[in-house]
C-alpha cells in the first residue's frame, strides 16, 4: 500500500482528523494522529469520582516457568489441564528449565489465575500474559 492509500483509509475511518491525516508525511506522523485521537476521546470519570479499576480482559496466555524439586506433580496437572499424554506433559514441564513454556493459550483471566494458583500451591512460577505471578 502506498501512503496516499493509507491516508485515504484513515480519512476515512476517522474524518475529524483528516485535515491532519492529509499533512502527515509518512506512517509514523499518520500513527501519532490517531493514538493522539484516542487517547483524547477516551472515556473520563466525571470531576468528583473515582476511576473504575482497570480490569484486563481477553485472552491471555499461561506459561510454567519453573517447577521445583518435585516434577511429578506438576506433570500430573499438566496432563489434566491440557489432555496431553504422559510423555507430552513430561516432557512440557521439562523444558520449562530451559525457559517458559506455554501450557494454555487464549485463556480467559479467571481460568489462568485458577491454573496459576494450582501450579503454585505445587512450587512452581507462572506467567500470565508475559507478568509473573509468583516467584
Amino acid at each position: 500500500m502506498r501512503l496516499k492509500d493509507v491516508k485515504k483509509l484513515f480519512i476515512e475511518c476517522f474524518p475529524d482528523c483528516s485535515p491532519t491525516l492529509e499533512r502527515a508525511r509518512d506512517l509514523r506522523e499518520i500513527r501519532a494522529v490517531i493514538m493522539t485521537r484516542q487517547i483524547l476521546m477516551a472515556p473520563r470519570p466525571a470531576a468528583g469520582s473515582k476511576a473504575p479499576a482497570q480490569v484486563p480482559t481477553g485472552s491471555f496466555d499461561f506459561r510454567l516457568v519453573s517447577c521445583g524439586i518435585d516434577k511429578i506433580s506438576p506433570i500430573k496437572l499438566v496432563r489434566q489441564v491440557t489432555n496431553l499424554g504422559l510423555k507430552e506433559s513430561k516432557d512440557l514441564v521439562d523444558r520449562c528449565t530451559a525457559g517458559p513454556q506455554t501450557v494454555m493459550f487464549s485463556t480467559d483471566r479467571a481460568r489462568a489465575e485458577e491454573l496459576a494458583r494450582q501450579f503454585i500451591g505445587l512450587g512452581c512460577t507462572v506467567e500470565i500474559a508475559g507478568s509473573v505471578v509468583a516467584a
